[in-house]
C-alpha cells in the first residue's frame, strides 16, 4: 500500500479517499472504526460518509474522522479525560496575574480591562510559540537580544527577557489546573506521538495537509515513517512553499500529473454590496441548476443582503459560515443598553439613549396584557413626549429621570385612547406599572453592578424576559445567538475574577468585547442545494460552479501585517513568518477554487478599493498564456433604467386660498420658506407637515439657542423702561442666573460635556458683557414682544406677525436710534438688500433673502414710531457683533415702504393667486438635500 498520493486540484479529493478506503480496507474485510481520517476542517467529514454510504449501500462502521484540532484533543484527553479548554477570561486574566509577578513594568498604571488588549497579544505569541514547539535555547535567543533591546519601548523589551518564564509559569499554571489552550494542546501531542505513537488505530489518513506548524511536523514524520499514515495530498503545477517544506520533512516529491484545463473564469466589477449580490442572483438564475454549486463569502456580514437577494430564485440553500453576532438584534439592544448606562449621569440618562432601548424591537414587541400593541403604543408616546410633539413636561428634553417619565401622566391618557381606538381596554394604572417595569429591567436593574458574577445574573434576567415576552423567539436564529450570549454571560458569571470588584465601565468593555469577537453558525442540510461558505469551510471541497464575493485588496487576502505588541523581527528570527504563511494559505486555497467547471469572481470596482492581488495574478497568467492583453474583461453593473420624474405643481383650490386669506398668519419665517421654495410652504404651512424630530447631538443647538434667549430676558428684564447697568452688582447678578438657568437647563450632562458645553458658552458671553459694557442703551423699550399688523390687499387682509427679541433706544454712533435686535446664536442671517422693487420671486429670493428684519422694524413702527429713528440688526452671540440693516445715512422710509412693503405686496399677491401653483424650486442644491419633503415633492 502507497503511504502517500498526489492529485490535481481539478479531481475531487474526497471521492479519492473514499474509493481508496472502500478498496483498501472495506472489500479487504477491514473494521473501519480502527481508520481514523483528519482534515483541515470539520466540513469535509460529512461528505467523505456521504460518498462511502453510496459505494457500500448497507449500514456499517464508519471511520472516525476528526478535524485537525479534534485529533489533536483526542490524542491528548485520551489519558487525562477531565481536562478542560480554558476560557478566554480565565486565560486573559491569568496572564495579567502572571505578568505582575514576571514583568510588572509593562503593566504600568493598566487595570486588568486596559490591559486585556495586551493580554490577549502576549496568549497569541505563546500560542505560536507552542504550536511551532520553540525551544528554550531558541528563546534565550530572543531574551539575550531583548537584553541589547529592540526597536520598542523598554517595558516590552522586559516582556521578551523573560519570555521563557512566563511560558514556563503559563504552562505550569494549566497543567496543575488540568486546563488546556491551543498552542499547548498541539504541544502535548506531539510529545505523546513522539513518545508512545498512536495505539488507538491501525491507520491515520491525512487528507490534503498544506502549511504545518511544527508541532504537526513531529506527529506526522512520526506516524508517516512508522508506516502509520497515508497522505493524500492536491496541487497543481506551482511549486508552493508550504509543500515543498513537507518535501524535504518526508524525503518525497509532491507532483500531480499534467492535465489539460483551461480555467472558465467570469470576473464581474460591482460598485457595492448591492450590486456583487444582484450579480449572485443573475448568475444563479442563468444555471441549469444550483445543485453542486458554492457561493464563498470573505465578509460575513453580507450574508443577509445576499440572502435577501437570492431567496426568491433558490428555494433549497444551506449556510455554513460564522455570521458576526455583533450584527444581530440582540447584540444591538445591549449596544443600546451600554451606551444608556455609561453615559448616565447621577440620576440622569441621555434621552437619546433612552429612547435607543426602548425602540429596539426586542424591547417595544414585549407582551405585556397578552397584547405586543400596548408596549408600542406606550413607548410611541413616550416618544412623542421626548421630542416635543406633545405638550408636556418632558419636552424635548435632553437629560431625563426616570420618575419625570413615570409621572408625565398625559403619556398614560394619549396611550389609553389610542389603544382603546383598536379594541384594547386597559387601565391607565396599568400603563404606568408596564412603563416602571420597563424602566425597572432595563435601566435601574443595571444601573448599580457590584462584579461581573451581579453583572452577569442582571443582564441574563433582562435577556431571558425580553425573548420570553417576545415574538422574535419564534425565529430560531435569534435562539441561538441568544443561547450564545447566554453561554458568554456564564462564563462571565465563573470566571477566576468572577467577585472581583471592576467599576461598571470595565465589566461592560469586557462583555462587549467578548460579543463583537463571536461569530454564528447557521444550521442547515450541508449535503444538498447550493451551498454557502466561509473561507476555510472550503477545504478539500469540490464544486462544479464556484461564486466568490468580495475579491477586494483587505478583504480576500486579508492579512493582518502590524504587530502591535510583539515585533515581526522576534517572530522571524523563530522561523515564524506569520504574513507570508497566512498569504500563501490564501493563495492555495484560492488557485483550487478556479479550477472548478465555472469560476465566478466579483469584486468591488471604486476608487478606494482595490481589486485582489489574486485577480490581478490570474489576469496576468492568462494573458501571458495567450500572449494578448484584455483576455478577462469585467462584466459591470448598471441599472438600464428609463425614468422620466415630472416635478407636479400643486394647484390651490377654494380651501386652501380661504385657509391663506382668512385664517393664516404671515411671519417672516413663513414667507422666507415661500421665496426659497413654494412647495415646501405648501407642505409646513398649509399642510402642517412636520418632520418627526430626532434627539441627536445636532438639536443640542437649538436647546443652546433657546438658553441662551431665555437666559438674556431674563436678565435684561431687570431693566425694561430703563437704562441696563453693567457695574459689579449686575455682572454678579448676570453670571448668578447664567449659573441658575444653565443647571436647570443642563442638569444631567456628562461631567466633560458639561463642562466643556459651559466653557464654550462662558467665553462668548463674556465677550458679549464687554461689548454690552461698551454700547450706549438709554433703555430697554420691550423683550420677546409680539407684534401683529394686518395688510390690506385686493385679495383681502392678510394679518402680519413677529416676535422680536429686544427693543431698545441707544447710540448709533452719537444718533439716538430705536434698535431692534434678534439674537443668533449660531450664524447670522444674511442682511436684504433693499435696493429696488422685484417683482420674480426669484428675484427677490436673490436679493432680500430674508424679510425678517424690514418686517420688523415695519411692524413696531405702525405703532405710530418714526421709521428714520428705527434700525434692526442680526445679534451674533456667536461673533459678539450685531449687523445692522441700515447705514447712518440711508433713507429707511423710502426702503421700507418704498421697496419692502411692495416686495412683501408682491409676494403675498403670489401666494394668494389661484392662477399660480407651488411649484417645487430644486436651484438650491443644499436646501433641497435638507428639505424634510423633497421626496415629496417629486412624487
Amino acid at each position: 500500500m502507497n503511504n502517500f498520493f498526489v492529485f490535481h486540484f481539478k479531481e475531487n479529493i474526497i471521492e479519492k479517499v473514499s474509493s481508496f478506503i472502500y478498496e483498501e480496507f472495506y472489500k479487504k474485510g477491514k473494521d473501519l472504526s480502527k481508520i481514523c481520517i483528519v482534515f483541515g476542517g470539520k466540513r469535509p467529514a460529512l461528505f467523505l460518509r456521504k460518498s462511502l454510504a453510496q459505494k457500500i449501500k448497507r449500514s456499517f462502521f464508519s471511520p472516525v474522522v476528526f478535524s485537525t484540532d479534534l485529533f489533536m484533543e483526542f490524542i491528548i484527553k485520551n489519558d487525562v479525560p477531565f481536562l478542560k479548554k480554558i476560557s478566554n477570561l480565565d486565560a486573559l486574566f491569568v496572564i495579567f496575574n502572571l505578568i505582575k509577578e514576571v514583568c510588572p513594568k509593562l503593566l504600568k498604571d493598566k487595570n486588568f480591562v486596559s490591559f486585556s488588549c495586551w493580554a490577549k497579544e502576549i496568549i497569541s505569541f505563546l500560542e505560536e510559540l507552542d504550536l511551532n514547539a520553540v525551544e528554550e535555547n531558541s528563546l534565550k535567543v530572543i531574551e539575550e537580544a531583548a537584553k541589547i533591546g529592540y526597536e520598542v519601548p523598554s517595558s516590552i523589551n522586559e516582556l521578551l527577557q523573560n519570555i521563557s518564564l512566563l511560558r514556563k509559569k503559563y504552562h505550569q499554571y494549566l497543567k496543575k489546573n488540568h486546563l488546556y489552550y491551543r498552542g499547548l494542546m498541539y504541544l502535548s501531542a506531539s510529545k505523546k506521538i513522539e513518545r508512545e505513537g498512536l495505539p488507538f488505530f491501525e491507520k491515520v489518513i491525512l487528507v490534503n495537509p498544506f502549511y504545518l506548524y511544527k508541532t504537526e511536523e513531529k506527529i506526522i514524520k512520526k506516524l508517516f515513517f512508522e508506516n502509520k499514515m497515508v497522505i493524500f495530498f492536491q496541487t497543481d503545477e506551482k511549486r508552493w512553499e508550504s509543500l515543498k517544506n513537507i518535501e524535504n520533512l518526508l524525503k518525497i516529491r509532491i507532483s500531480p500529473q499534467k492535465v489539460n484545463f483551461s480555467f472558465n473564469i467570469n470576473l464581474f466589477a460591482g460598485f457595492n454590496t448591492h450590486s456583487q449580490v444582484s450579480f449572485v442572483r443573475q448568475i444563479l438564475k442563468n444555471l441549469p441548476s444550483c445543485h453542486n454549486t458554492v457561493i464563498l463569502l470573505p465578509r460575513p456580514e453580507n450574508l443577509i443582503p445576499l440572502l435577501t437577494e437570492i431567496s426568491s430564485y433558490v428555494k433549497e440553500f444551506n449556510v455554513s459560515c460564522g455570521y458576526p453576532l455583533k450584527r444581530s438584534i440582540i447584540y444591538s439592544l445591549i449596544k443600546s443598553i451600554y451606551t444608556a448606562q455609561i453615559e448616565k449621569s447621577e440620576q440622569f440618562y441621555y434621552a437619546k439613549d433612552y429612547l435607543s432601548v426602548l425602540t429596539n424591537p426586542l424591547v417595544k414587541n414585549i407582551r405585556f396584557e397578552n397584547e405586543s400593541a400596548v408596549t408600542r403604543v406606550l413607548i410611541h408616546k413616550i416618544e412623542e413626549h421626548l421630542l416635543g410633539m406633545q405638550e408636556s413636561t418632558i419636552n424635548k428634553k435632553i437629560f431625563i429621570k426616570l420618575e419625570e417619565i413615570e409621572n408625565e401622566e398625559n403619556i398614560y391618557f394619549l396611550a389609553q385612547d389610542t389603544l382603546e381606538s383598536i379594541g384594547i381596554k386597559i387601565k391607565r394604572g396599568n400603563l404606568k406599572e408596564i412603563v416602571k417595569k420597563l424602566h425597572c429591567l432595563f435601566f435601574s436593574s443595571l444601573e448599580e453592578i457590584e462584579n461581573l458574577e451581579d453583572f452577569s445574573t442582571k443582564l441574563e434576567e433582562v435577556l431571558k424576559f425580553s425573548f420570553s415576552k417576545s415574538l422574535l423567539k419564534n425565529y430560531p436564529f435569534n435562539l441561538n445567538i441568544l443561547d450564545k450570549v447566554l453561554s458568554i454571560l456564564e462564563d462571565f458569571k465563573t470566571c477566576l475574577l468572577k467577585r472581583e470588584k471592576i467599576i461598571k465601565e470595565d465589566i461592560w468593555d469586557l462583555f462587549i468585547d467578548a460579543l463583537e469577537e463571536e461569530v454564528i453558525s447557521f444550521s442547515g442540510s450541508p449535503l444538498k442545494g447550493l451551498q454557502i461558505l466561509g473561507i476555510f469551510e472550503m477545504r478539500s471541497l469540490n464544486f462544479e460552479n464556484v461564486i466568490i464575493l468580495d475579491l477586494n485588496e483587505g478583504v480576500y487576502p486579508k492579512l493582518r501585517v502590524y504587530e502591535p505588541l510583539i515585533p515581526q523581527e522576534v517572530f522571524l528570527s523563530l522561523g515564524i513568518d506569520r504574513i507570508e504563511r497566512e498569504e500563501e494559505i490564501l493563495r492555495y486555497n484560492f488557485y483550487r477554487l478556479l479550477y472548478a467547471k465555472n469560476a465566478y469572481l466579483i469584486y468591488e470596482e471604486r476608487e478606494d478599493k482595490e481589486r485582489s492581488r489574486f485577480i490581478e495574478e490570474i489576469v496576468w497568467e492568462e494573458e501571458r498564456k495567450r500572449n494578448r492583453l484584455n483576455v478577462l474583461n469585467p462584466k459591470r453593473y448598471s441599472f438600464p433604467l428609463n425614468v422620466f420624474v415630472e416635478k407636479k405643481p400643486i394647484k390651490k383650490n377654494e380651501k386652501i386660498l380661504t385657509f391663506l386669506k382668512e385664517e393664516f398668519v404671515y411671519s417672516a419665517s413663513s414667507l422666507d420658506v415661500y421665496i426659497k421654495c413654494p412647495v415646501r410652504f405648501y407642505y409646513q404651512f398649509v399642510l402642517k407637515l412636520e418632520e418627526k424630530e430626532e434627539l441627536e447631538e445636532d438639536s443640542d443647538y437649538a436647546q443652546i439657542g433657546n438658553f441662551l434667549h431665555e437666559f438674556l430676558y431674563e436678565f435684561y428684564s431687570y431693566f425694561l423702561e430703563k437704562s441696563p447697568s453693567f457695574n459689579k452688582e449686575y455682572e454678579n447678578l448676570f453670571w448668578k442666573i447664567f449659573e441658575d438657568k444653565f443647571n436647570r437647563t443642563f442638569p444631567a450632562q456628562k461631567l466633560i460635556d458639561s463642562f466643556l458645553l459651559k466653557e464654550v458658552i462662558l467665553w462668548r458671553l463674556k465677550k458679549f458683557w464687554e461689548e454690552e459694557k461698551k454700547r450706549k442703551i438709554e433703555r430697554i423699550i420691550s423683550l420677546e414682544k409680539e407684534f401683529h399688523k394686518k395688510i390690506t390687499l385686493e385679495e383681502g387682509e392678510i394679518m402680519l406677525k413677529g416676535k422680536l427679541d429686544r427693543i431698545e433706544e441707544s447710540y448709533l454712533q452719537d444718533k439716538k436710534e430705536i434698535v431692534i435686535l434678534d439674537y443668533k446664536s449660531g450664524s447670522s442671517s444674511s442682511l436684504p438688500k433693499l435696493e429696488d422693487i422685484y417683482f420674480s420671486r426669484k428675484q427677490i429670493k436673490k436679493k432680500i433673502k430674508s424679510f425678517q428684519l424690514p418686517l420688523y422694524i415695519y411692524l413696531f413702527a405702525c405703532n405710530g414710531k418714526d421709521l428714520n429713528r428705527i434700525n434692526a440688526g442680526f445679534y451674533s452671540l456667536k461673533e459678539t457683533k450685531i449687523h445692522y440693516l441700515f447705514k447712518n445715512n440711508q433713507d429707511r422710509i423710502g426702503s421700507v415702504e418704498k421697496v419692502f412693503l411692495p416686495i412683501l405686496k408682491v409676494t403675498l399677491k403670489e401666494i394668494l393667486n389661484p392662477d399660480i401653483p407651488f411649484e417645487p424650486d430644486d436651484e438650491d442644491t443644499y436646501w433641497c438635500r435638507n428639505c424634510s419633503f423633497s421626496s415629496l415633492c417629486h412624487s
